[in-house]
């Protein structure tokens, strides 16, 4: 597979990675490398092979999404810490392209 420079610049931009351009090139090959291997895994024949999900049991893993007190000194430094907030509401960037809220 081939990438060009802008490719990988693309790429990046994607993932919101700031790469430097005297880095693009040993991104680039790294980037080549993975897909080269992703390639020869496409040739590996799984007729007859059940699909397979995990290693782990099927059970569910997530916790309960839970507010868990903190000193409020610690509280007061992450919030002071953050680069755009307003009171006690941080702002993070929007994930999906066009979208502001």
């Amino acid at each position: 597979m081939n990438l060009s420079k802008e490719d990988i610049k693309h790429i990046a931009d994607l993932s919101r990675l700031k790469i430097e351009d005297e880095k693009l090139e040993m991104y680039r090959g790294h980037l080549v490398s993975i897909l080269g291997y992703v390639e020869k895994l496409t040739e590996v024949d799984t007729n007859g092979v059940a699909e397979f999900v995990s290693v782990f049991s099927s059970v569910n893993v997530w916790r309960r999404d839970e507010a868990k007190p903190c000193d409020l000194s610690e509280r007061d430094s992450v919030i002071k810490s953050f680069p755009r907030r307003q009171g006690a509401l941080l702002e993070v960037p929007a994930v999906f392209e066009g979208r502001v809220e």
